[in-house]
Order: C-alpha cells, then sequence, then structure tokens
C-alpha cells in the first residue's frame, strides 16, 4: 500500500455503484465479464469464473511459464 492506493471500502463502492447502473441499463447490452459471472451466481446459474463456483479444480489454467493452477489465479 502506497499513499496512492485506493481504501479497500471505496474501490468497493465504485464497484457497487458500476454493478447498480449496469444492472438497471446495460445487462443484455454491455457486457463486463465478471459482472455477468456474479449475476449467473446470483441467477444459480453455472459459473464461468472458477472462483465463483462452488468447487473448483474442474478447468486447469496453464500459465505461459508453465505453471499451473486449478482455477485462474
Amino acid at each position: 500500500m502506497t499513499g496512492r492506493s485506493v481504501r479497500g471500502s471505496d474501490f468497493g463502492l465504485f464497484l457497487s455503484e458500476v454493478f447498480d447502473g449496469w444492472i438497471r441499463r446495460d445487462v443484455g447490452v454491455m457486457f463486463i465479464p465478471f459482472f455477468d459471472a456474479v449475476l449467473e451466481s446470483y441467477l444459480c446459474v453455472y459459473s464461468t469464473v472458477c472462483v465463483l463456483r462452488p468447487a473448483w479444480g474442474d478447468e486447469l489454467v496453464l500459465d505461459h511459464y508453465g505453471d499451473i493452477y486449478s482455477c485462474d489465479h
């Protein structure tokens, strides 16, 4: 953290305000992958983002330097 860092609470407020505007006006028009994934999870649809799934491990991610992860990091 530095003096130029954004506080977590401020970043959360920013994301909440952007999400609220997107959910009211832009769903199906503008696609924000993480917001789409959060909405999928809220609607109990299998999320395309592994960190929002009930269990990790069914999708492997291979980095360009050869490391393998069970979920995108």
